[in-house]
């Protein structure tokens, strides 16, 4: 497969703290800022029980073809998500979301703050509901997470956990 530019599409960034860490979040849409705005509240309101709280910093846009990311105004900026607790170890996991494009392309969205790892760092259909109602909003608003190719995803029916070693390194005294 011939690798395409980062700059392929149309980019998102959204900063957020978590547990006093800034994580960014990029998504590949065409979306106005307000409607990728609603779009990201839909999916933290939705993960709101099973991650730390975290709070809207910013949101960045890059148009195709360029690498130069300027804010927007999306009506998110300050708002808060995550209702589950700020275990010292939940800073370093992710729930992150896998899919695929028609073309090929791997799809990835990772959200820290994660309260739990799971039985075995994934977790299958129905053993969230929360995560099983992410992902599905996920599924049903493809145009929001497009891949590098322009191609809607198609979600993995499971959510991984990740524990990132960066911040396992972070984290320690």
């Amino acid at each position: 497969m011939a690798p395409l530019a980062p700059s392929n599409t149309p980019r998102f960034r959204v900063h957020y703290t978590s547990m006093a860490h800034g994580h960014t979040m990029q998504f590949r849409s065409h979306a106005s800022p307000a409607t990728f705005g609603s779009f990201v509240d839909g999916l933290l309101g939705r993960l709101d029980p099973a991650i730390a709280p975290l709070t809207i910093d910013s949101v960045d846009f890059a148009p195709a073809g360029s690498d130069i990311f300027n804010p927007v105004t999306t009506a998110i900026e300050g708002n808060t998500y995550g209702s589950s607790g700020t275990v010292p170890e939940m800073a370093a996991w992710a729930f992150t979301f896998v899919g695929r494009t028609s073309g090929g392309r791997r799809v990835r969205v990772a959200v820290f703050g994660a309260d739990s790892l799971g039985d075995n760092y994934r977790f299958n259909p129905a053993e969230s509901a929360v995560l099983d109602d992410a992902r599905d909003f996920l599924a049903a608003n493809p145009s929001f997470a497009l891949g590098i190719d322009d191609v809607a995803a198609v979600w993995k029916a499971y959510v991984n956990v990740q524990v990132n070693d960066h911040w396992v390194k972070e984290l320690r005294p």
